[in-house]
């Protein structure tokens, strides 16, 4: 867009997962406006994304096609169980994994926010779950690493994939029935003095939405939020 903003070649340009809003997709979406209203009136933009929710309030879409598709999903069930207060993050999400994996059928797939929650919640529940696969799941993995979570489940034993937030829309983890959310993940932010840092912060309704639907993509299933329920959301 910038060394050819023509876009030469280039008929559509496809903006999907458009909920997961970055600095990156918004600033190609304005410049791609720019090049359909002064230079390509022929070119086609399509944005497209399962919870687009007050995303798609921008004057730029003031004249979208609109189009919704719905599906016929499998019967979903949503628990909340809020944490104990002096319980670490970990041992919570260890302890409730433990718990749905006796109450109920299929693999599970628990939302840690970062590398470390990741790794404590895995030694715990390895500690605790006998005859389970455990696989742990985040970016700075090798690929190698990554696809043993990705990949169908060959053997008797159940899996328990503990992720990042890696797994809330761009990969499908066969076998889950269950998800369990923190209702948390890691966010870049900048302060008055320039540092970036990383902030545990909540997700949105519609990253909540994602990660539950995960649990009945291919039979039904269950996700269990580790928070209050009605605790309002960004």
């Amino acid at each position: 867009l910038i060394s050819d903003p023509e876009l030469s070649g280039v008929g559509l340009i496809i903006f999907d997962e458009f909920h997961e809003r970055s600095v990156y997709s918004d600033t190609s979406l304005v410049l791609s406006h720019e090049s359909l209203e002064s230079l390509r009136p022929d070119l086609k933009l399509l944005v497209m994304s399962a919870p687009l929710g007050d995303n798609f309030s921008s004057p730029i879409f003031a004249d979208a096609w609109r189009y919704s598709f719905s599906t016929a999903p499998h019967p979903l069930a949503i628990e909340y169980r809020a944490p104990e207060p002096r319980k670490s993050l970990w041992d919570a999400a260890a302890a409730t994994v433990v718990e749905a994996a006796r109450l109920h059928d299929g693999d599970i797939l628990a939302f840690l926010p970062g590398r470390y929650e990741i790794e404590r919640t895995s030694e715990t529940v390895r500690s605790r779950l006998e005859g389970f696969d455990v696989i742990e799941l985040y970016g700075e993995q090798p690929l190698a690493e990554q696809a043993k979570a990705l990949r169908p489940n060959r053997s008797s034993a159940r899996r328990v994939v503990i992720s990042s937030p890696i797994a809330e829309t761009s990969l499908t983890i066969e076998g889950v029935q269950i998800v369990v959310d923190t209702g948390l993940h890691k966010v870049s932010r900048t302060d008055g003095f320039g540092i970036t840092l990383l902030s545990t912060e909540r997700i949105t309704r519609d990253a909540a939405d994602q990660r539950a639907g995960r649990a009945a993509r291919t039979a039904p299933g269950v996700c269990i939020r580790l928070w209050k329920i009605g605790r309002a959301h960004v």
